[in-house]
């Protein structure tokens, strides 16, 4: 399509994100040959900036493959293409990857200078996920180079900066370090804490191993059971036994040998019978485990109907207010970052959205993309949750706000949103039977959706019928809008809704 059109610049930039995704699925002969395609475009348009990102990732793509040659030449070519434009976030990028090369060669003395300066240009233009990754590759190669007093500090700047960042991978990292160093040190208690730390962070990622786990645990006890019954075979095998020694008056040394031998059996049964209570405990600490991730996919009402019957019947509610939220020109800021740093700022928003909408008592539905959909008023309905919806809209709109500001001052790229919020009858049931999903349907869903995409970025627009059930609170102001021409549904009035003044939380 782009070729179509002759937007070069366009389809070097589609080529290279191909070749990004091919690394990440570790298909690297694939990835390097959108990469050099890419490259050869860039050239062609002469430009620098982009042959220099393109260089990096076929550096690194090197660097995974063990060519440390090959790595190192593209990502030299990077850096200094980076100096001579003087461009700091492209020096940071090429900066960290050399760093990361010469750490996989464990060559740790020339992986500290490339992280030294990384860590420079990342204070200078307050790039915290530099920052943090260079404070803990730094307190790493202390560590390795025996400077575990350095290390120490390093670690800790790197750990509080990713706790600042919310980079749950970063936190883990910063623990690691300081487990590292803290135990080298001979800081027992403070080892076993970021210990501790580092696991708790892994924690959600092992749920494959926890399964794995519990089929050993089930394994153990058939073993338990085949154990008894051999015990049992062995036992009559030798009460038979001493029953011939009786009869023929033999040896009686057999008959001590043979209590012996049940004895050691019996401990053995105790010892097989107390890990088998202590499996049965452990399986149910998993049962609980696995509620909580139920209560974390479906609301609780919903969930423990499914946990008795085994399915869900769908219901019809009457007044149901729906909350729809869109990045507005998402691919354009998302190339201006990594996949990484992408998937962290959205986590980072989606997840302050998720706790505004436990504040106010609303459900969240699901997130399509960078959208993300609530309802107010299921499974339960109660009079305040169209109130408590809208408010909740503001506040997401003034914590993108904030977000964007920080953003600016940090030289970060940060989205701008648009929010609609409609209220009418819907249809609320679960879908699907492995990867189930509790979901809604129906008109007002749709209307919803067209609110969200006739806002405006940082406001909240509202539909004529939430404006009739919410025009009396005394906690909003509205500027009404007129007739919007909306997609599918013709002209309709809309109205965006401010807060004038503080408003709690009504259940």
């Amino acid at each position: 399509m782009f070729e179509e059109v002759g937007e070069k610049e366009n389809l070097a930039v589609a080529t290279q994100n191909i070749g990004l995704i091919y690394m990440q699925g570790k298909d690297y002969k694939n990835a390097m040959e959108y990469f050099r395609k890419s490259y050869a475009l860039h050239r062609k348009l002469n430009n620098r900036k982009s042959i220099c990102e393109t260089l990096i990732s076929i550096g690194d793509l090197y660097a995974k493959e063990g060519k440390y040659d090959s790595a190192f030449e593209n990502l030299t070519k990077a850096l200094q293409i980076a100096d001579e434009e003087k461009d700091k976030q492209l020096q940071i990028t090429a900066l960290a990857s050399l760093g990361d090369l010469f750490c996989s060669k464990s060559d740790y003395k020339r992986a500290l200078p490339y992280y030294t300066r990384c860590l420079t240009y990342s204070n200078e233009v307050g790039r915290l996920q530099y920052q943090s990754e260079s404070q803990i590759a730094i307190g790493g190669i202390m560590h390795m180079l025996g400077k575990n007093r350095s290390s120490l500090v390093k670690c800790q700047d790197g750990l509080r900066l990713a706790e600042k960042l919310g980079s749950m991978s970063q936190k883990k990292s910063g623990c690691d370090c300081l487990y590292q160093t803290h135990k080298s040190l001979g800081n027992n208690q403070q080892a076993l804490r970021y210990y501790e730390q580092a696991n708790a962070y892994e924690d959600s990622l092992n749920l494959a191993e926890t399964s794995n786990k519990i089929m050993g645990m089930e394994f153990q006890k058939q073993q338990l059971v085949d154990s008894i019954a051999y015990v049992k075979k062995e036992y009559v095998v030798q009460l038979k036994h001493k029953e011939d020694v009786r009869r023929r008056e033999k040896n009686r040394n057999i008959i001590v040998i043979s209590l012996c031998f049940v004895l050691l059996i019996a401990a053995g049964l105790w010892n097989r019978l107390t890990y088998t209570r202590k499996a049965k405990s452990a399986l149910q600490t998993e049962k609980d485990r696995s509620d909580t991730l139920l209560l974390n996919i479906l609301p609780e009402e919903i969930a423990e109907e499914l946990k008795e019957k085994g399915n869900v019947s769908a219901r019809d509610y009457d007044l149901v207010s729906i909350l729809f939220t869109d990045f507005k020109s998402f691919t354009q800021t998302a190339e201006k970052m990594t996949p990484q740093s992408l998937v962290e700022e959205i986590n980072i928003c989606f997840k302050a959205f998720d706790l505004i909408t436990e504040k106010y008592q609303i459900e969240k539905i699901k997130t399509i993309g960078d959208a993300y959909m609530a309802a107010g008023g299921i499974p339960k309905a109660y009079k305040n949750s169209t109130r408590n919806i809208v408010l909740a809209g503001l506040e997401m709109q003034e914590f993108i706000r904030d977000r964007a500001m920080e953003g600016h001052r940090t030289n970060r790229p940060a989205f701008e949103m648009r929010l609609g919020i409609h209220v009418g009858p819907i249809v609320a049931g679960i879908v699907g039977v492995r990867k189930f999903q509790y979901d809604v349907w129906g008109d007002t869903v749709n209307t919803a959706s067209r609110m969200e995409s006739s806002g405006m970025v940082g406001k909240v627009n509202i539909s004529e019928t939430l404006y009739q059930v919410i025009k009396d609170e005394d906690c909003f102001s509205f500027e009404y809008r007129g007739y919007v021409q909306a997609k599918g549904k013709g002209e309709v009035a809309m109205y965006f809704v401010e807060k004038c003044c503080v408003a709690q939380v009504v259940a």
